[in-house]
């Protein structure tokens, strides 16, 4: 409905069915608590799962790639000819 209502009276196309909605919690975080749980997971389950509780990691995989580049910044396959 107002996908017809832009192309009728702003001249804006927009394909209803290609809309990707994204559905966050909308009230105050705990960081600190969400910190301890991390801890706590940590020594229990693998680091993916842990960082995938997180509310403020979107993607755990790239944060544990960012992770491991800062303790090991020259790891081989980063390593230019010198």
């Amino acid at each position: 409905m107002l996908s017809v209502y832009w192309q009728k009276y702003q001249g804006v196309q927009i394909d209803p069915y290609n809309i990707e909605f994204t559905f966050v919690r909308n009230f105050p975080r705990d960081l600190k608590d969400e910190v301890e749980t991390l801890m706590l997971l940590l020594g229990t389950v693998s680091k993916e799962t842990a960082y995938s509780q997180m509310s403020f990691i979107d993607d755990a995989e790239a944060e544990i790639n960012k992770m491991e580049l800062q303790v090991d910044p020259y790891r081989e396959d980063d390593v230019e000819a010198v």
